[in-house]
Order: C-alpha cells, then structure tokens, then sequence
C-alpha cells in the first residue's frame, strides 16, 4: 500500500503556519490548503468505546480522518484512510482549524470530566437511562470566518444484553447501529434421560435402542474430536485451532436494535453475522495486529451491508488495518465472556471509509 499518498494529503495542513489559539488570519493561499485538508477529511469525535456498563469511562476525543486519493489514470484507490489528531492549536507550526467549544451531555446522565484539549472521559451512570442512550454534543468553533460552525455528536449504549455490538460507519450506512443477540444452544446429543415416564412408555423398544445408539456415536463422535457439538453449532461460539494458535469467534442471529439513538425502525431486514479472530487463546487481551486477525460484520445470507478489517495477507496492494484487540475476561462452564474493538472499513463509490467496531459478547466453547 502507498502509504506516501496518504501523508502527502497532511502536508497542506501541516505547512500552515498559526499561533497559539487566537484568531488566525489565513492568506489566500493558506484558506486554498486548509480547506482542501478539510475536504481531503472529516472531522469526527472518536470513543474508545461504544457500549458501557455501569459506572464504566470512555476515552472521547477529536480526529480528522484523512482519506486516500484516486488514480486519475487507473480509477484505483490508493491506501486507506488514516486518522490524525485534530490539530487543538498548541503547536504554532500546526494550527487548529477549529476551536473546541462545549462539551455536554445530552441525554442518559453520566459526568464528562476533561483531560486535556480536544480530549475528555466519559463515565456512564450506575443505573441504565430509560431508552439505555447516551449522547455527548462538541461545538466547534472554525478558525476562519468562512468556514461554518459545527455541532458533533457521539451515541453511547448503556449495555445489558449478552451479545451486543455497536458500528459506527456513517458513510456505509452504519450510523451507530446496535446489534445484540441472546445466546443460544445449538444441537443437543439425543438421550432417554429426562424423558416423561408416560412418553417413554410407548416408545418401542427398538426405537429405544436406536436412539441409544445415535447418543453413543455422537458422544464418540464430539469426545474424538474434542469438538463441543452444541457450542459449535449455537449462535454465539468460540473455537481455538491448536495447530495454527488461532482462536476464532462467530456470532449470528444479531438484529439490529438501535440506530443513531434511536430504536430500528420496523421492517429494517434483520438476520447479521459477525467474525473475529485473532492469535493465542485464553483469558486476557489479544492484539488484532498480525495477519491473520480480523473481524468482519455483514447481513447474510446474502452480504448485501457490511464492514470488515483485515491485515494484507497474500501481498495485496491494500490493507485495512484492525488495529485492534480481543480481551477474554472470563471462562467458566465452557462460556467464555469478552470485548473487542477495531477500525473497520468498506468501499464507497472510488474510495474506502473508515470506521470503528465495538462489541461485548458471550460465546460457547466450542473447542
């Protein structure tokens, strides 16, 4: 991946010269740059987290994403977006072309408390709102009289469900939408035990040793193969594969629950699969940064919306970085319970956008 490209986009930003936070006056050449800059990007307030648990922060803070050119002569992409800080006006080589203004919260409680410019922590209260919503506002104040002010805002889900995952992508239609799913069993070995008396009398004898023979091979079958039958084939499971110290997660039956704050609207097509994986295994936290990381979300069976990640594996021209982690907080009783959290891309029209995946789940143990 060209990655020069890229860079070459910050340059206009970076050779402009200001000081301090005080009014700037830009020269016509300098307005032409920065503006450019700002079309080049998109100004966005960035979570570290998208769902809460109660009295749990959040890191907030302001990014410009910068996006890739296109080959004028071969109409490919070169690269993938990259995101910077927002310049906050502090380095008089590198002036801020907003100035952050309030920071409050809007609906669902919780304290802001500041950490430095262009950066606050978010904490959620101890008990869920009544819509289970927060949201932050920024107002930004622009440095140069021609451009406009701007009002940002940043969706959080106070989170109590056993799956649930938060995209936010708004450029591929993912406008801080909630996905969750309540785990599930999948296929159960037969048996006769637990069977009513009344029923098991009129089953035929033969018909009782049949079934006695399918639990016996499937029993064999799943102690084998070490391969927990009904973990991998219920909606939310987890399998490690020893050879390749690989551990991949797969959640489905995910429906969209919220969008932009607000509850889906009826009749939005249901029915998202979700794939995570990652190196190593056991509890702790696993950096999505190899070649083999990645997760993807998507409608099926047909993957008509969706977003992924993923490290350039076979030498391919274009990578989309994760740069994420898996962390595993628990594992008992065969259920294993985590987060995860990676940049997440798709392609619209001649460019590629970037976003962030943020998700809690509970998985069986499959293997």
């Amino acid at each position: 991946m060209k990655k020069i490209l890229i860079c070459l986009q910050i340059i206009p930003l970076l050779l402009l010269a200001a000081s301090g936070f005080s009014q700037h006056i830009y020269t016509p050449a300098e307005e032409r740059d920065m503006a450019k800059a700002l079309r080049a990007g998109r100004i966005t307030v960035e979570s570290d987290k998208l769902l809460l648990e109660p009295n749990e922060a959040a890191a907030l803070s302001l990014k410009l994403i910068i996006y890739p050119t296109v080959n004028q002569e071969t109409e490919e992409l070169q690269g993938t977006p990259t995101t910077v800080d927002l310049p906050d006006g502090t380095d008089p080589n590198v002036p801020a072309p907003y100035h952050e203004g309030k920071w409050k919260i809007l609906q669902g409680g919780g304290t802001l408390t500041r950490i430095e410019p262009n950066n606050y922590s978010y904490t959620a209260p101890a008990t869920a709102p009544p819509d289970k919503t927060m949201v932050i506002s920024i107002e930004l104040t622009p440095t140069s009289s021609t451009w406009p002010k701007m009002t940002l805002l940043q969706t959080l889900y106070f989170v109590d469900d056993q799956t649930a995952i938060v995209v936010s992508l708004p450029e591929a239609g993912f406008n801080s939408e909630k996905f969750v799913s309540q785990v599930s069993g999948g296929v159960k070995v037969p048996t006769m035990q637990g069977m009513d008396p009344r029923v098991a009398s009129h089953i035929s004898p033969d018909l009782q040793a049949k079934m006695a023979q399918a639990q016996a091979a499937m029993a064999q079958a799943q102690q084998s193969s070490g391969i927990n039958l009904s973990a991998i084939t219920s909606n939310s499971m987890m399998y490690y594969d020893a050879p390749n110290d690989l551990t991949a997660i797969k959640l489905t039956q995910l429906s969209l629950q919220m969008v932009s704050g607000r509850p889906a609207p009826k009749g939005r097509p249901g029915g998202y699969s979700c794939e995570i994986s990652y190196k190593g295994t056991g509890l702790g936290r696993h950096p999505m940064s190899d070649k083999v990381s990645g997760t993807t979300l998507h409608t099926y069976p047909i993957p008509v919306k969706g977003c992924a990640c993923g490290n350039n594996r076979n030498g391919e021209k274009d990578e989309a970085p994760c740069n994420g982690y898996v962390n595993i907080k628990s594992i008992e009783n065969g259920v294993a319970k985590g987060e995860f959290a990676a940049r997440v891309y798709n392609a619209v029209g001649k460019r590629i956008v970037k976003g962030f995946i943020h998700g809690k789940f509970t998985a069986n143990i499959a293997k």
